[in-house]
């Protein structure tokens, strides 16, 4: 672009602009607020005349202007689109100075001393170039550790690793860290690959690329196969654990030393999976010799496509394992196996290496003792659970698909067309539930005649897995099934009976709520309803929906009806879940289910609703829905998928992943010691009032923000205008406002000044609570505070929910 050209565009009241232009660019300066910010950082060199405040720029400076528009937008961290680039490029009759008015005009501030300098400054002084003498206050541990979690969030290539790693040791001048490939791939232990080819064609199964190193014929369509390139083939990987199951459990090794030899059972309570009845009966039976040397996992699988140029995807085969934390449960799955191919993977195959893995590691043991309290334990390892979405779960465990007769995977309901989409109507008696071992009797029926009974195909390879119930070690999904399918559903129907007018002050309402940090995700509007993630509709069941449809909703009934299922998952998502509340949670959603086809006809009875008659049965056999849920295993896909930076060598890509991941977590482990309580910013000094108030020592130091329990809390006195973190629940019950957090060293007291609320429960929802009143302050030990909360003020209403568990996924 010509000089002359770029000299249309300064700030100087002579610019001739379009009458277009001139229109939509005072609605982005408007909406910007521009002339209250500090807009760009100036040298005097690029200023004509201070006094003027539309600034002249140096006619020599080429691309000042573009510049200081781009430090103006990024001041107020809105991009410029390419659209306003546009505008602002236009040519025509009106000037810059008829833009604003004269309450509005753009003021730049007069810099006569740069706090950015310009590269040409930096040049031409003398201390640029003198030699940086750092001292730097780091470990090589915490060096390298900061240098793999940088390399994580900026999914860098192996060679961007590489050339990271050389960087550092440039810059520290010796080799503080690995820098080759070689050595950078040295770091982390080799787990064994075991590549598995199928052929393109027919997609029968070959045998591993170990056996055959050439080409071979595909045994059912002759077609050749080149065994020795697996990149060019549909083939599948599976990953030895064993290594990855060491370092968690090492990493862990107090928390599940307890869980094999202390934990006991609390009696009608449910806390965890070691609280599900068949977890329970599965470590009866053990033999003596391997109830303290034990392991079990989850597993799932499910498809994501890797390139948006082709249709070749990755169906991973995750594990996780129950016996560490569930915070770190949720962050660790284990890649154990691998799809890679243009079609979903043939699960008879697939399955059948899978299950042939973990039965040698439930025989033999993981191979490599685990070092637990001075003690060596060769772990057997057992998959109990198989969480998968609706599609997944029929290819694996046999029976039909879900939109087929008897395509119930836990009872031999029929099913009913209706409107041409397979229904499940609510009918008494309820139908028989399936179990193991008459599921085997149908399997082979089904392969001895060729036809379905009752709904079963074909004999599952997960028949073979030891340990494995091929009807109960399958769980209802709870994030597909229940949050982005039934919630999603009945949203929409309730909707129709509101008029356009409630939608607009719902969306309003739900742009206002300021939602605690651990519930995930902010609030957005109905009418971006179809870009919700599965946790924002979680939210609104749980916590939005009942005080916001109360505010504008008059049908009664249909709040009531609602209610039923925002009460039943408040209790299947709880840390301790008795079995008096598990069965009040089964009577609703049986009525819920119930009554659906009365308020919404039969076309609401579809496979998703049907399916929360057996979710009581889940947690009663494998503990709450979350230490169960899919949530983990979509979020490890997400991740996943960042790992692969090119075509060639994907198995090889998602492997050197997994073990940055890991090393990640036990360097992090090794490094920090974190504590229960961790206090965030500096302690200020207490008002001496308030010490005397409860009688605490002058010693004490204030905080305004903290991490316990994995969950952050704040105080009032820190007010966001999107997020709100003071509110709690105590372990009585109670509900309370955070003032402040106080500590003393000298005397290891950790308090909190609290505002207590006192409420009574929602007509409609015992888990939504109305506020009464803000009464007395109080301090207690901060160790009380059993839970985060959501606040919402309607009008003249304030409603408090406190959240069911302190999980952040």
């Amino acid at each position: 672009m010509s000089a002359t050209k770029r000299k249309q565009y300064l700030f100087d009241k002579d610019v001739p602009l379009s009458k277009y232009a001139l229109s939509e660019l005072k609605k982005i300066l408007k909406r910007e607020k521009l002339q209250n910010n500090e807009l760009l950082s100036c040298s005097s060199r690029n200023i004509s005349d201070q006094s003027n405040p539309h600034v002249l720029l140096d006619e020599t400076d080429n691309d000042v202007i573009s510049l200081a528009l781009d430090e103006s937008v990024s001041a107020n961290q809105n991009p410029i689109t390419s659209e306003q680039q546009l505008l602002i490029n236009n040519n025509s009759s009106f000037a810059w100075s008829d833009l604003l008015s004269d309450d509005e005009e753009l003021q730049l501030p007069s810099c006569t001393k740069s706090t950015s300098n310009s590269i040409r400054e930096l040049i031409n002084n003398e201390e640029f170039f003198n030699v940086l003498s750092l001292n730097v206050q780091k470990s090589q541990a915490e060096l390298l550790l900061m240098l793999l979690k940088f390399s994580i969030a900026n999914t860098l290539s192996m060679t961007g690793i590489s050339n990271l790693f050389k960087l550092i040791n440039l810059v520290c001048g010796s080799a503080v860290v690995p820098e080759t490939r070689y050595k950078i791939d040295k770091l982390f232990d080799d787990d064994i690959i075991t590549l598995h080819g199928v052929c393109p064609a027919c997609t029968n199964y070959i045998g591993t690329f170990q056996d055959f190193n050439y080409v071979v014929n595909c045994a059912n369509c002759d077609k050749p196969v080149n065994m020795s390139n697996p990149s060019s083939q549909c083939y599948f990987a599976i990953f030895d654990p064993s290594n990855a199951i060491q370092d968690y459990i090492e990493t862990n090794k107090n928390y599940y030393d307890y869980v094999v030899k202390e934990r006991e059972h609390e009696k009608n309570h449910i806390k965890d999976i070691y609280d599900g009845v068949l977890y329970r009966k599965f470590v009866q039976s053990l033999k003596d010799s391997d109830r303290h040397s034990y392991a079990t996992v989850i597993f799932n699988t499910d498809g994501a496509p890797v390139f948006e140029s082709s249709t070749y995807s990755i169906w991973p085969i995750y594990l996780i394992l129950n016996e560490i934390p569930i915070q770190s449960r949720m962050k660790s799955a284990i890649t154990a196996g691998l799809w890679f191919g243009k079609d979903k993977p043939i699960m008879s195959v697939f399955l059948d290496a899978f299950v042939n893995m973990i039965n040698d590691l439930s025989t033999v043991g993981v191979g490599i003792p685990c070092m637990i309290k001075n003690e060596r334990r060769n772990l057997k390892i057992f998959a109990l659970v198989a969480s998968v979405d609706t599609v997944a779960r029929a290819p694996m465990n046999g029976p039909s698909q879900f939109n087929a007769r008897y395509g119930c995977d836990w009872c031999t309901h029929k099913g009913q067309y209706f409107q041409g989409s397979m229904r499940y109507p609510f009918r008494i008696p309820l139908p028989k539930n399936r179990d193991h071992d008459t599921t085997i009797k149908h399997a082979a029926e089904a392969i001895e005649t060729g036809k379905r009974v009752f709904g079963i195909v074909t004999a599952s390879p997960l028949l073979n897995l030891k340990k494995f119930d091929i009807i109960e070690g399958f769980t209802p999904d709870y994030m597909h099934c229940y949050v982005a399918g039934v919630a999603k559903q009945f949203t929409t129907y309730i909707l129709r009976h509101l008029r356009k007018a409630d939608i607009q002050y719902i969306n309003q309402l739900l742009e206002a709520i300021r939602a605690p940090h651990q519930i995930g995700r902010l609030t957005r509007s109905l009418k971006n309803r179809k870009y919700w993630k599965a946790r924002e509709y979680e939210n609104w069941l749980l916590y939005y929906s009942i005080p916001v449809l109360s505010a504008v909703l008059d049908n009664a009934r249909i709040l009531k009806h609602w209610a039923l299922l925002v009460d039943a998952l408040h209790i299947c998502l709880g840390t301790n879940i008795t079995y008096t509340e598990l069965n009040r949670a089964n009577e609703m959603l049986h009525e819920f289910v119930s009554k659906a086809e009365d308020l919404y006809s039969l076309t609401s009875l579809t496979y998703n609703v049907h399916q929360l008659l057996h979710l009581p049965t889940s947690v009663y056999n494998w503990g709450p829905l979350y230490s169960h849920s899919t949530y983990p295993f979509e979020s490890a896909n997400c991740k996943l998928l960042q790992a692969i930076h090119c075509a060639k060598g994907v198995i090889l890509q998602i492997a050197r992943y997994d073990k940055i991941q890991r090393a990640i977590q036990m360097l992090s482990n090794s490094i920090y010691k974190i504590s229960s309580i961790n206090y965030l910013g500096k302690g200020k000094s207490a008002n001496n009032d308030t010490l005397e108030k409860f009688g605490i020592s002058k010693d004490a130091r204030v905080f305004h923000k903290i991490i316990y329990k994995g969950c952050l809390f704040m105080t009032s006195k820190k007010k966001n205008a999107r997020s709100c973190n003071y509110f709690a629940q105590l372990d009585t019950g109670e509900y309370v406002e955070i003032k402040y957090f106080l500590i003393n060293d000298k005397s290891n007291q950790e308090l909190t000044i609290c505002q207590l609320i006192k409420t009574k429960p929602n007509k409609y929802s015992s888990f939504v609570q109305e506020v009464l009143e803000f009464s007395n302050e109080l301090c207690i030990n901060t160790t009380k505070i059993s839970a985060t909360c959501v606040f919402i003020e309607i009008e003249t209403k304030m409603y408090i929910i406190a959240v069911p568990n302190q999980l952040f996924y």
